[in-house]
């Protein structure tokens, strides 16, 4: 778990959004805290992905608000969300589609800290073969390095860690808890409990568009008086 303050990077005011006549979020507060990686719980159809989206820009929103704080006004790439299905141009190479990114966005890299990143992604090996040969699990860690390059303060993931083998699966959560440590906030949206239990810091469970656990995030608090996350999850809902 994180050490670091307990600064609100983002504040999400109740945000409410319908589509087609049907109420998706209903004053959906809750706040993503420095060097915290959060979870977002649900079931099916309850609200993640479009929360994901709004918060990301992707879509907007009806009514609310969303409030930064204030060192983020200079960043330019202050939230960015990475999907289940990694979205990538699968022609290419990985070195070519790292390249790619980096002239998209303006950023400078040297070849030390590319290999640097190939290196902490375990990639080196794959990066000048073509992308649609690659694993699901490899196309993941490609698509959430050129992610990371932006240096996001605040990272979204949504259903990110399903599907990745175990070695994969413990690369990258290592990988995101250094991500936190530097000051950035991560909201993963996930089915896998256990997971979120050994891994975040803080729950949020939604259902029906709506926050149920106001009154308890912390997954210390949670362990301390349930006797699992699953347990917490299913009597909350």
């Amino acid at each position: 778990m994180t050490t670091l303050n307990m600064t609100t990077l983002l504040e999400i005011k109740n945000i409410n959004k319908t589509i087609q006549n049907k109420t998706i979020l209903k004053n959906l507060s809750f706040k993503l805290l420095k060097g915290h990686i959060t979870a977002l719980l649900g079931p099916n159809g309850s609200g993640k992905t479009t929360t994901l989206k709004i918060l990301s820009k992707l879509i907007g929103y009806d009514s609310g608000i969303l409030e930064f704080d204030d060192s983020l006004n200079h960043i330019n790439k202050k939230v960015m969300l990475v999907f289940d299905e990694p979205i990538l141009y699968e022609e290419l190479t990985g070195i070519e589609h790292l390249n790619f990114n980096m002239e998209l966005y303006n950023i400078k890299l040297t070849e030390t800290e590319k290999k640097e990143y190939m290196q902490m992604f375990q990639l080196e090996q794959y990066m000048y073969d073509e992308i649609y040969t690659y694993s699901l699990g490899t196309r993941k860690k490609l698509q959430l390095l050129c992610t990371l390059i932006n240096h996001p303060p605040i990272l979204l993931l949504d259903e990110y860690i399903s599907g990745l083998d175990p070695i994969s699966l413990y690369n990258i959560k290592n990988i995101l808890k250094q991500y936190a440590l530097k000051g950035n906030s991560i909201l993963l949206a996930t089915h896998m409990l256990d997971v979120a239990e050994k891994f975040c810091d803080d729950v949020i469970i939604i259902s029906n568009g709506g926050i149920v656990n106001n009154d308890l995030l912390s997954i210390h608090d949670i362990k301390e008086k349930y006797s699992s996350l699953e347990d917490y999850f299913l009597k909350s809902l």
